[in-house]
């Protein structure tokens, strides 16, 4: 069990540092699901730290 809780924590951490890296998500695309899901407070705050990150990342690469 304990497997397969950090092989999917690294498949998600891997995701998501290469998903803006390949150019699979753009600013644009963060900009449009903060939107959609900042309506919901729950979700808003599991998911802002993801965006925060990706949006970082983006930065990072030049795509601003």
């Amino acid at each position: 069990m304990a497997d397969l809780i950090s092989g999917g924590l690294l498949y998600l951490g891997a995701y998501l540092t290469l998903a803006p890296i390949l150019g699979a998500v753009e600013k644009q695309d963060i900009l449009n699901l903060r939107t959609l899901l900042g309506g919901t407070r729950i979700v808003a705050v599991l998911v802002n730290p993801v965006f925060d990150y990706e949006a970082r990342l983006l930065s990072t690469m030049g795509g601003d």
